[in-house]
């Protein structure tokens, strides 16, 4: 799902509702402002941005069909922590924290949020199991490939970011080296102080290929997922390779 810079949580409820699919992707922290927008760390935006995601998951649990993905922030010890959830079923299950902090004009991160261990944890959604490479992660192909070690078929990449051309190439290099689905959301469109987000979410088969990008007119994609492929993938190469167990696997979280 492609989103509107600054979506409330009524509008963002009410995309999920028309969206009539059984798992929707929204994109990094949809509600409200892009509060890595500024440098200067600032307690009341930051409360302010967690008041209004739990509002949005309140709306989303209390949906009698359809379930979501996507980040929230939530306070740290000293700052926030950006955290991918799953919302199934009336209840909100978090999953993985983002590992990865950029810190550079419009997106500096580690000045409001605490970098926290890449875990690979994935999350139980009928018979898939979900991992999250949250924006800046999908750039590092380890992580996906650590995730399909620990029995992922389907990573969610919620996104807030400029132009989409290299997250593209980002998104099918992790599909091609860990054999599983890659999906992306992202914010679209321009913030009060000039800075423009691209939109251009995706979907990715196992193995790179390109099914479906979102766009302002078709802001909203969907495919079914086929298991079969994500077996068929990693059986193959690279998949073989990148799979084999090198690393601990970390803790699986349901």
């Amino acid at each position: 799902m492609e989103l509107v810079h600054g979506s409330t949580p009524e509008e963002l409820a009410a995309q999920m509702e028309a969206a009539e699919a059984d798992l929707v992707l929204f994109n990094e922290m949809p509600c409200g402002p892009w509060l890595a927008s500024q440098q200067d760390f600032e307690i009341e935006a930051a409360r302010s941005s967690v008041q209004l995601h739990e509002e949005l998951l309140a709306r989303l649990a209390a949906r009698r069909r359809g379930s979501a993905l996507l980040t929230r922030p939530r306070l740290g010890r000293q700052r926030l922590v950006n955290e991918a959830v799953l919302v199934r079923e009336g209840t909100v299950h978090a999953f993985h924290a983002k590992s990865r902090l950029p810190e550079e004009a419009g997106f500096y991160e580690q000045s409001w949020f605490e970098a926290q261990p890449m875990l690979a944890q994935t999350a139980t959604f009928e018979d898939m199991r979900l991992g999250a490479l949250i924006c800046t992660e999908l750039m590092f192909t380890e992580l996906a490939c650590q995730l399909a070690r620990n029995g992922c078929n389907v990573i969610v990449a919620p996104r807030c970011t400029g132009g989409a051309d290299n997250w593209l190439i980002a998104g099918r290099m992790a599909a091609l080296a860990s054999g599983c689905y890659v999906l992306s959301s992202n914010r679209s469109g321009h913030a009060p102080d000039g800075q423009r987000f691209g939109g251009g979410g995706f979907i990715i088969a196992p193995g790179g290929e390109v099914l479906a990008v979102t766009t302002p007119q078709q802001p909203v994609v969907s495919v079914t997922i086929d298991l079969n492929l994500v077996r068929a993938a990693q059986a193959d190469y690279p998949c073989y390779l990148t799979l084999a167990p090198e690393l601990a696997p970390g803790t699986v979280a349901n």
